[in-house]
């Protein structure tokens, strides 16, 4: 029975399928030196670790602490209850002989409220009294929404001050930053061309201390690579 190689059995093999022309066409030759990593490929792998050291030491020692410094101070903020609900002074007889008086408490009656005051078609709608009831429901919406956005913009306010006090954006940017050339570098670990096995062996450790799941762009890489060096040693 066949089956389609993994993409990690390719990645694992990857050494092995570069060397396969060089080492045929070596083989009535003396045995070669020990292969060394390109000083290019040695020197860009060497920047990334140090690239992801720093992003690390910049996460756990600065970035992670202030983060919860940030949140302990909101936990600081004394938080305020929403304003109770409540009821109209109109009431109305509904369609089934039941007095009913209007609350913000019903979901379902806001909408009509808002129609009753703001949609020119809702005018002759019901009677005056349900009218009226409509046009006190939306007014006591109203009153307790302004009181809701003062609440808001109050915890908005410290959350920003916080937010200066404690330096995130900064911090943000720095991490950002720190994050973006450790990426960087491990894509050009990937793009740099392999002068030869060594080079491969070291992509290929490289890719599988650094990428639990390698995915199509390390494929392609070490794919770009094999090609590069067959079609080298056959020429």
């Amino acid at each position: 029975m066949t089956h389609q190689p993994s993409r990690r059995s390719f990645i694992a093999g990857a050494s092995l399928l570069a060397v396969v022309p060089i080492a045929a066409q070596a083989s009535t030759t003396a045995p070669p030196a020990e292969p060394s990593v390109s000083p290019r490929l040695q020197r860009v792998m060497t920047l990334h670790l140090r690239a992801a050291a720093e992003c690390e030491r910049f996460d756990v020692a600065v970035h992670s602490p202030a983060c919860e410094a940030f949140a302990a101070d909101l936990a600081l903020y004394p938080k305020e209850p929403e304003p109770p609900h409540e009821q109209v002074e109109t009431t109305f007889v509904n369609w089934d002989e039941k007095e009913i008086r209007l609350s913000t408490n019903s979901v379902g009656s806001r909408a009509s409220a808002d129609r009753v005051v703001n949609d020119p078609t809702w005018a002759d709608m019901g009677d005056e009294t349900w009218r009226q009831a409509f046009r006190e429901l939306h007014a006591l919406h109203q009153r307790r929404d302004g009181v809701i956005a003062e609440q808001k913009a109050r915890l908005a306010a410290y959350r920003l001050a916080a937010r200066k006090r404690h330096q995130l954006a900064k911090l943000e940017a720095r991490a950002a930053s720190l994050a973006d050339r450790s990426v960087n570098l491990w894509r050009a670990v990937l793009a740099s061309p392999s002068q030869g096995v060594a080079d491969m062996a070291a992509k290929v450790a490289f890719i599988e201390k650094d990428d639990d799941e390698p995915g199509e762009y390390e494929f392609a890489a070490l794919a770009a690579d094999i090609k590069r060096l067959a079609a080298g040693a056959t020429a």
